[in-house]
This record gives C-alpha cells, sequence and structure tokens, in this order.
C-alpha cells in the first residue's frame, strides 16, 4: 500500500511518496548519494524553457518512496509527476519562470523516503538554482580541465595544512585521502561536481563545520547523526500557558502570579536578525516585573548562529564580566602554526552593549527610541536545557550562561563543534570553508568532539506525553 502524504512544518512543504514495504538486514549498506544533477547545484542562468530536474544516484533505488523537500516561493512548480527514467534517474518536471530562484532538497531531515533498493536512506542534498532572467541567454558551461583542478587541489591542500584548525583531529593520512580521490577531483567536469568530490573526501574529517560554497549553493561534506532529546510537540502538555511569539522563541509560566513561579523560555536559533530576538528580551523583562526569580531556558534544538546575538541575550542574567571561552587560531605563524591563545568574555548589558550591536540595540525600542530606563537583568536561578542538537555559538552560549550567569546547565551534552569556518578560494568556482580557530573552555579544554558537559543529566523519555527534562529542571528547583 502507498500513499502520498504532504508534510508541513515551520514552511517546509514536503511531496512525499511512502512504501509499506518492510526491509530487513543483518548489516547496513551505504547509504545512496546523488552523483548529479540537472541543473546542478549552484547553477545560475539555467534555461528558464527547462522541463525536467533530473537527479542521478550512485545506486539502484526503491522505486515507491520519495522526499522532494522544500516550500514557498523558491520550490519549483511542478507540472506532473516525478518518475524514474532508470532505476538511477529521477525526471521531475517542472515550470521555471525568467529570473527565478528555485531549491529543494532531495530527502529532509523530516522526510527521507528516497531509499535504496536495500531500504537505506539517501543522504539529504539540497539544490540551488537560478533562471536566467527574460532576454539573457542561458549560461553555457564550460568545462574544466585536469589542469585548473590540479591547481585547485593543491590550493585545499594548502589551506588545509594551514589554516585548518582541526586538521589532525580526526584525519590521520591526508596524503592517502587526497591520492585516493584524485582521480575523481582531476575529472570533475564542473564546479558542481568537484565540490560533491570534495564533499565526499572531506566527510572523513567528521567536521560539520567544513563544507563548499559554488555560487548560491552549498555542499556539506558531513551529516551528524544523533538522537534528539526534544520534542515540540510535548511542550503544550508540559508549560503551562505556552505561546510562540515568532519563529525563534517560544515562553510560558509554571505557577504564575506565585512565590514558586517559573519561567519558560525556549530559543530556537541565535540569529544575526537583531530584532528577532527582542521578543525573548521582551520576556525577561516581563518575568522580572512580575517578580519571577527562576526560569528555564530552552535551547536543546538550537544549533548555533550569529554569536553576538547570543552574548547579547546572555548579557541579562551576567553578574560581571566573566571569561567563557579560550581560542586560538590557525595561521601558519611559526613555530607550531598557532596564534596565541585569547579570551571572549561576556558583560552585563550596559557594559556589553559598548562593543556589542546586537545588545545596544536592547537599549533603544524598536522605533530607535533610547528607553526611558534599561531591561532589567535577571537575578534568580536559572537552569538552561541543552542537548545533542546544541552546535558552534549555541555551545559558547552554555558557557556564557555557566560562567556569566552561574546558571545550571541539565540535560545532555552539546554536539561539540565550534570552528569559526573562514573561505578559502580554490580558484575554479568553488570556494572552501574551513574552520579556523580551536574553541576551549577558559581551563583551556578543547570542546570540538567533546561538547559541553551539563552538570545533571536528565534523560528524554520519547514514550511520556511531557517533556521529562523540562519536568525534572522544575523538580530541581525544590530541591534542597
Amino acid at each position: 500500500m502507498r500513499t502520498l502524504a504532504r508534510i508541513v512544518g515551520r514552511g517546509l512543504l514536503v511531496a512525499s511518496l511512502c512504501s509499506s514495504s518492510l526491509l530487513v538486514g543483518t548489516a547496513r549498506a551505504e547509504p545512496p548519494r546523488v552523483v548529479a544533477m540537472s541543473p546542478d547545484n549552484g547553477d545560475i542562468d539555467v534555461d528558464p524553457k527547462l522541463t525536467h530536474i533530473r537527479v542521478t544516484f550512485d545506486q539502484d533505488m526503491e522505486q515507491g518512496g520519495r522526499s522532494i523537500c522544500g516550500g514557498g516561493p523558491t520550490f519549483p512548480a511542478l507540472a506532473g509527476q516525478p518518475t524514474w527514467e532508470t532505476p538511477r534517474v529521477l525526471a521531475i518536471p517542472v515550470k521555471l519562470s525568467p529570473g527565478g530562484v528555485y531549491a529543494l532538497s532531495i530527502n529532509c531531515p523530516s522526510a527521507r523516503n528516497f531509499r535504496s533498493v536495500g531500504g537505506e536512506p539517501a543522504e539529504i542534498t539540497p539544490l540551488t538554482f537560478r533562471a536566467a532572467p527574460e532576454g539573457v541567454e542561458p549560461v553555457r558551461r564550460v568545462a574544466m580541465t585536469p589542469e585548473t583542478n590540479r591547481e585547485a587541489i593543491d590550493a585545499m591542500r594548502s589551506a588545509i595544512d594551514d589554516a585548518y584548525s582541526y586538521r589532525d583531529r580526526v584525519m590521520k593520512n591526508w596524503d592517502g585521502a587526497f591520492e585516493g580521490s584524485r582521480a575523481e577531483l582531476e575529472g570533475a567536469t564542473t564546479p558542481a561536481a568537484f565540490a560533491r568530490a570534495t564533499g565526499l573526501m572531506l566527510g572523513a574529517a567528521a567536521d560539520p563545520h567544513i563544507w563548499l560554497r559554488v555560487n548560491d549553493a552549498v555542499f556539506g561534506t558531513f551529516q551528524r547523526s544523533y538522537t534528539p532529546n526534544f520534542d515540540g510537540q510535548k511542550l503544550a502538555a508540559t508549560v503551562p500557558g505556552v505561546r510562540r511569539l515568532n519563529p525563534f522563541t517560544v515562553t510560558g509560566v509554571f505557577n504564575p502570579g506565585t512565590p514558586n513561579a517559573i519561567g519558560y523560555i525556549e530559543i530556537g536559533e541565535w540569529s544575526g536578525d537583531t530584532e528577532s530576538l527582542r521578543p525573548a528580551h521582551d520576556e525577561v523583562t516581563a518575568m522580572v516585573r512580575a517578580g519571577i526569580t527562576r526560569i528555564i531556558i530552552d535551547v536543546r534544538i538550537n544549533g548555533g548562529g550569529d554569536e553576538l546575538t547570543a552574548r547579547a541575550f546572555a548579557s541579562r542574567f551576567t553578574q560581571g564580566r566573566s571569561v567563557y571561552s579560550r581560542n586560538r587560531t590557525r595561521d601558519g605563524s611559526p613555530p607550531d602554526g598557532w596564534s596565541r591563545p585569547y579570551e571572549r568574555a561576556v558583560q552585563p548589558l550596559a557594559e556589553e552593549a559598548r562593543d556589542n550591536p546586537r545588545a545596544a540595540a536592547m537599549l533603544v525600542d524598536a522605533d530607535g527610541n533610547t528607553l526611558d530606563t534599561p531591561p532589567p537583568l535577571f537575578r534568580g536561578r536559572i537552569v538552561v536545557l541543552q542537548g545533542p542538537a546544541c552546535l558552534s555559538s549555541n555551545e559558547s552560549f552554555l558557557l556564557m550562561m555557566r560562567h556569566g550567569g552561574k546558571a545550571v546547565l541539565m540535560g545532555a551534552a552539546s554536539g561539540g563543534s565550534s570552528g569559526n569556518p573562514k573561505p578559502h578560494n580554490l580558484g575554479n568556482g568553488v570556494t572552501l570553508l574551513l574552520p579556523s580557530w580551536e574553541d576551549m573552555e577558559p581551563n583551556g579544554w578543547v570542546i570540538e568532539g567533546v561538547g559541553v558537559k551539563p552538570h545533571i543529566e536528565a534523560s528524554f523519555d520519547p514514550r511520556a506525553t511531557r517533556d521529562t527534562v523540562i519536568d525534572r529542571a522544575v523538580a530541581w528547583f525544590d530541591e534542597p
């Protein structure tokens, strides 16, 4: 039995065809990979008269399942049902418009129904391209040569040797990696093909902060596998009066109007848009003025973003200038190729605002008028909920709250990846982004591959009707 399903979540539309067949095996095979797309990821000035997007996999695929993910104005209009031209080639009929910008994904976290005949879900693969504007001739691709690719390979090797901060953490044989991929890299005829081959090679570094860029398109190198300790569908049953203020902020209050009140704020992303976190700041202000002295800050689904935004929010809880991280940068400097370690610190809001524009923006209203009184600082007890989805700037936030806010961190260890990636132009239409720093706790412990450990471990039970991590935090406030 097969059913056609459309799944909508956070603006994501998934055209998903699912098969009910059950495949059982004792050993897992390699997941299918997309090896070619037409148009390709990152293509610009694509012929708007194009009638089909073609996707080629590296192995035979189960014909009854598919997940073509996307949504909104960038999702191409479908002109019919996708069909399999061969066991490995899918044709998606589309109708494009001149000048249109398009994006979709083959499989996505919420739907992974492209599967091999052995039942393995295909790797999540994005596709972004632009159609030629009206009156502009579509660009004819100029095939790359082995010579230009060899120059790009040399540039990539130099960047890895001189500038990649975690070069030796996982990969021990870079010579072997380059030699094993040389034929595919030299033989690539388009920037996208070169980026895909590079991504496959660099995946062995197991570093989610390495990626490649071709025009508007991003090519990942490593897809993390982890079990989240959060389910948004449990919030309504767990947090009284839960409200979503915007795509990034959810709030609620336990025991409102009583001395035992506990505020709850979920932050889903540290957006670089200054106004995106104003509702969260306003909630802190409202809770302080309501006399709430206990608060839960939930960042379990937050994968990072803009560190200045995270620091501006942490400044509402910081009790004084606090060093939360030490870093050193791989810059080729003699004798060991590293800069001297330097510190990063968070300060209370007024002091933070001197150097942090995200914090300064909270001292004025949405119209730019200076507030009569600055937002109050929270001076109560704080629990911050964390988990394996926490990465990068959100791990920095955990450290800000541990050292600056004196918060109790609760949940599971964070993902352990913070790289401050810097671009390296390879000269053949591909840009490689490599982590540039080694991020450490103030005592010098490197968090890469380890993560930030919670003070209190709290398990998440996916079978429960309530969020057991939040319940553990609420109970902690009443413990002696």
